[in-house]
C-alpha cells in the first residue's frame, strides 16, 4: 500500500549531528573554530525550515575563515541544507568534495574523523532518499567506524546511525540485521540515559519492523510504547510514527483508525519544505477512501498526491506502478472500465516493482475482466495473484523465522557475556 519516505531518522541525525559537531572541539581551539561551532549551533533549527537562508549565511561566513577544516565543517552543513532544499545532486557533490579534502590530509586527527563520520552519515541519508540501500549501508558503516575512531565521548550520533542502518536493512528485507541495529540503538540509548530522547524513534522503527513481519501483537505493543514519547518527538519523528501507525490500521483493516492517523500525519507535513512527504500521506489517504468506497474523496487526495510528487518522481517505475494502480482501482470503483484497462494494461518493469504491488495489480486485472465478463482472463489473473500471494507469505514466514533466530542468537550471546561478567565479578569479590 504505502510508499514510506525513507528515514525520518536520517533527517533527525542530520539535525542532531550538527549540534554535537558544534561543541566537540571547543576547549583548546582557536577563536575561529569556536565562532564556527557557535554559528552552526545557532542555525541548527533552521536547516529543515529555511535551508536556503542558512546556506546564504554559511556561505558568507566561509569567506571569512582561514582554517580549511572550519571551512569544510560549514560545507558539510551546507550539503545538509541542500538535502532539505530538494537539491540532492548538489548535496552529493559537496560531500564528494569534503571526502576528497579529508583523504588529502597528511594525518588524521579526531576532528577530521568527526567530519568524516558526519559526511558519510549524510551520504548514507542521501542514498536512502534515492532508495539505494546497499550504498546507504556502506556509508553508514563508514560513519560509525569514523566516529568510533574519533573517540567521540557523546554517543548520541551513533544511536542515530544505528537507527538509519536498521531502516536501510529493513527496506532491503533483511529483518534480522534490522532488528539487530534497532536493539543496538535501544541498548546504547538506555545505557547512556537517553531513553526519553531516543526511544520514540527506536520503538517506532521496531513497530514498523514487526508490522512488516505480520507480528501484529508485538507491532502494536511497540507502537504503544512509542506513543508514550509523542510529545518528545520532533515533527519528522511524529510524521513517521503517524504514517506508520496509519499503515498498521490499514493492514489490520481498521480503516477509520487508519484515516485518523493519516490525517494527523498530513497536518504535520503541511509545512515541510519537501512536498514528497505530503504526496505519500495523501496517497495513503486516497487509498483509505477507496477502501471505504468514497470515490470522490479518493480522487481528491490521489490527484493532490500526484501534484505533489512531480513528474520526475512519477517517472520512477515503482512510483508510477503504485500510483497508476490506485487510479485503476478508482476507475474500477466508478465502473469506468476503459480507463481501468488503459492504466492496467500498460507495460511495466516488474523487476523494479514490489511483489506486493504486483499482487494488487493482478487482483485489479482479475476484477476488470470479471466486470467485462471475460471469465477466462479473470481466472488467469486470479492464479497469478495467488502465486504472488504464496510467494509473499513464504517470504514473510522465512523472514520471520530468520529474524527470530537472529534475535535468539544475539540474546544468547549477550546472556553468555553477562554470565561471564558476573562470574568475573564474583571471583574478584573473593579477593576483597
Amino acid at each position: 500500500m504505502e510508499i514510506q519516505r525513507s528515514t525520518p531518522y536520517g533527517i533527525l541525525i542530520i539535525l542532531i549531528t550538527v549540534l554535537f559537531s558544534c561543541s566537540y572541539y571547543q576547549h583548546k581551539e582557536d577563536a575561529e573554530t569556536i565562532r564556527t561551532d557557535s554559528l552552526l549551533s545557532i542555525y541548527i533549527d533552521s536547516i529543515a525550515v529555511n535551508p536556503l537562508k542558512v546556506v546564504s549565511i554559511l556561505r558568507d561566513n566561509q569567506r571569512n575563515v582561514s582554517d580549511s577544516l572550519n571551512y569544510y565543517y560549514l560545507q558539510q552543513t551546507i550539503s545538509r541544507c541542500y538535502y532539505f532544499g530538494n537539491r540532492i545532486d548538489s548535496a552529493f557533490l559537496l560531500t564528494d568534495e569534503i571526502l576528497r579534502y579529508i583523504e588529502k590530509q597528511p594525518e588524521m586527527n579526531n576532528r577530521l574523523r568527526k567530519l568524516s563520520g558526519d559526511t558519510y552519515n549524510s551520504r548514507g541519508v542521501f542514498f536512502q532518499e534515492m532508495n539505494q540501500w546497499d550504498s546507504a549501508i556502506v556509508c553508514l558503516h563508514n560513519a560509525s567506524e569514523a566516529l568510533l575512531q574519533a573517540n567521540v565521548q557523546n554517543r548520541l550520533p551513533a544511536i542515530h546511525i544505528y537507527i538509519n542502518m536498521a531502516d536501510s536493512y529493513q527496506h532491503k528485507g533483511d529483518y534480522g540485521w534490522a532488528g539487530f541495529y534497532y536493539r543496538k540503538a535501544l541498548f546504547l540509548s538506555d545505557s547512556i540515559g537517553m531513553g526519553d530522547k531516543m526511544n520514540y524513534s527506536i520503538y517506532s522503527g521496531l513497530a514498523k519492523l514487526y508490522l512488516e513481519l505480520e507480528n501484529y501483537p508485538l507491532s502494536d505493543s511497540y507502537f504503544k510504547k512509542a506513543e508514550q514519547y509523542w510529545d518528545k518527538g520532533n515533527e519528522y519523528e511524529q510524521y513517521y510514527f503517524a504514517n506508520s501507525r496509519g499503515n498498521y490500521y490499514y493492514v489490520t483493516k481498521e480503516y477509520d483508525d487508519a484515516l485518523i492517523w493519516f490525517q494527523r500525519a498530513n497536518t504535520i507535513v503541511a509545512d515541510f519544505s519537501q512536498p514528497i512527504y505530503r504526496s505519500i500521506v495523501e496517497g495513503n489517504i486516497g487509498e483509505i477512501y477507496l477502501l471505504k468506497e468514497q470515490p470522490d474523496s479518493a480522487r481528491l487526495y490521489l490527484e493532490r498526491s500526484v501534484a505533489s510528487f512531480g513528474q520526475t518522481v512519477l517517472q520512477q517505475p515503482g512510483t508510477k506502478f503504485y500510483i497508476d494502480g490506485l487510479f485503476a482501482s478508482l476507475a474500477l470503483q466508478e465502473n469506468n472500465l476503459q480507463e481501468a484497462a488503459r492504466l492496467l494494461e500498460q507495460p511495466y518493469d516488474t523487476l523494479h516493482t514490489d511483489l506486493l504491488y504486483q499482487y494488487y495489480h493482478h487482483k485489479r486485472l482479475e476484477e476488470l475482466y470479471r466486470k467485462k465478463k471475460d471469465y477466462a482472463k479473470a481466472y488467469n489473473y486470479r492464479k497469478k495473484a495467488d502465486l504472488c500471494g504464496d510467494s509473499i507469505r513464504n517470504m514473510k514466514t522465512e523472514n520471520s523465522i530468520r529474524e527470530t533466530d537472529f534475535r535468539y542468537r544475539q540474546d544468547t550471546i549477550l546472556l553468555k557475556k553477562n554470565i561471564s561478567i558476573t562470574r568475573a565479578e564474583a571471583k574478584a569479590y573473593q579477593w576483597k
